[in-house]
């Protein structure tokens, strides 16, 4: 074989190779992509916000996708026919295919919606939406790894002296072996009315990181652990009658983890500096800093069993408050138990701090409310509560004010260094309150 010959079966060999590559990724991608959008439209988390129309063109080297979602819910399908005129969101999509990558390119098709944000963009020679997403197959398992981002331009809106300003707002996100990781920004957000700021919103950030349950879609929201943090913006707005609201950042983290065949749902509050001020009454509330943190704890396999039947029905079942009892029960009948590892609220006049437990052995909730004695002797709980005494002049009724200090004379309730504490207990059926017995509950 002379050297010609052999350049071009190489060539050959190589270039089959590339094809055949390149037709594996294509149908693999193109298959995902499809089930994708078919779990999207049986999802309880869509299946009544949207319905979806797809249609399909599929290629050699990439294929061409045609996606409608018309918002059925009537809470954003009214103001979307009210400001768009159109419930529809229509998406076209576009892929390539390499050696085991898939490059997707989404954007807004022609509509109403494209014709109004092009018309309310800050630069409208750029798409208003773009999502860029990679999957990439990996040949010995075929198992996928996708990647997206996605953007919507920054809006600006000015008609009759109002201006209303969106800055642009983007996630990344990644889906791998189960592990699913996102970060993403909401733009800030700005009212003025003849040039005086009325309302301001400084965006919101998220970062998580959660991983799927075995045998879960990203759609089902079965989670094996989550770990997310979501920051606030501060909050500023005002309105003619001179009422103002003022609130600082805060922050919401949410957790999940699996242990010892329970699951347990972490989450934690904090909410920042907020001031309320009437126009007429003058401040109604300032309050320096107010936090909760809680854990429900509950049985792992009940929980995702009830988990997935809820998601398998339809609205009118999960209105059937039988039904839905006699679901939940699979869960209570593990037993639940709730954890408060914080609650405080600081004011200006001072501080209101509490923590306790309640753990509640197996129960049937149908069971119970026909006799809600069956509760008496599996429930077990502890609370503390703590304030300064300055809140006490808060109370508008002198009233409540001699009943506290009847409860402080009492001993139900203790006075020391100019704070009000108290300990609650409940075991066996019996309440105690500061180390007095009190009797049944």
């Amino acid at each position: 074989m002379n050297k010609a010959v052999l350049s071009l079966v190489i060539a050959g060999v190589v270039g089959a190779g590339y094809l055949g590559a390149v037709k594996f990724t294509g149908d693999r991608a193109h298959q995902a992509t499809l089930n994708m959008l078919a779990e999207m439209e049986s999802s309880p988390n869509y299946r009544e916000l949207v319905e979806l129309q797809v249609s399909s063109e599929k290629g050699f080297f990439g294929s061409r996708y045609e996606i409608t979602m018309n918002v059925i819910l009537p809470d954003l399908q009214q103001p979307m026919l009210d400001v768009v005129g159109s419930s529809a969101i229509p998406i076209e999509t576009t892929s390539s295919y390499g050696v085991f990558t898939a490059d997707y390119r989404s954007v807004l098709a022609e509509g109403d919606l494209l014709s109004k944000l092009k018309g309310v963009q800050k630069n409208a020679r750029q798409e208003p939406f773009l999502d860029d997403t990679r999957i990439s197959i990996n040949p010995l398992n075929g198992q996928a790894t996708i990647s997206s981002h996605t953007r919507l331009d920054e809006l600006r809106i000015n008609e009759n002296n109002k201006l209303f300003e969106m800055a642009a707002s983007e996630s990344r996100s990644s889906l791998e072996d189960n592990q699913y990781d996102t970060k993403a920004t909401i733009g800030s957000i700005r009212l003025a009315d003849v040039d005086a700021d009325v309302f301001r919103f400084d965006g919101m950030k998220l970062n998580q990181t959660a991983q799927l349950l075995e045998g879960s879609s990203f759609f089902d929201g079965l989670y094996q652990s989550i770990d997310a943090d979501i920051d606030i913006g501060a909050l500023e707005g005002n309105s003619r009658n001179g009422s103002q609201l003022s609130m600082q950042p805060s922050r919401v983290s949410v957790k999940q983890m699996t242990e010892a065949g329970r699951v347990k749902l972490s989450m934690a509050y904090d909410l920042g500096a907020t001031q309320v001020i009437s126009g007429t009454k003058g401040e109604v509330l300032n309050l320096k800093t107010a936090g909760l943190d809680f854990t429900l704890d509950l049985d792992n396999d009940a929980y995702h069993k009830v988990t997935r039947q809820i998601n398998e029905m339809g609205v009118a079942q999960t209105q059937n408050p039988f039904l839905m009892l006699g679901l939940l029960s699979t869960v209570t009948e593990k037993g639940i138990n709730l954890g408060v590892q914080r609650l405080n609220v600081e004011l200006q006049q001072g501080q209101f701090n509490a923590d306790g437990r309640l753990e509640v052995a197996g129960f049937n909730m149908q069971q119970t409310l026909q006799n809600p004695d069956i509760m008496r002797e599996n429930v077990k709980g502890l609370l503390n509560i703590a304030l300064d005494e300055a809140l006490v002049e808060m109370l508008p009724d002198s009233g409540e004010k001699r009943q506290l200090e009847a409860f402080i004379q009492q001993g139900f309730v203790t006075r020391k260094a100019n704070q009000l504490t108290s300990r609650l207990e409940v075991e066996d059926g019996k309440l105690v309150v500061n180390g007095i017995p009190l009797g049944n509950i």
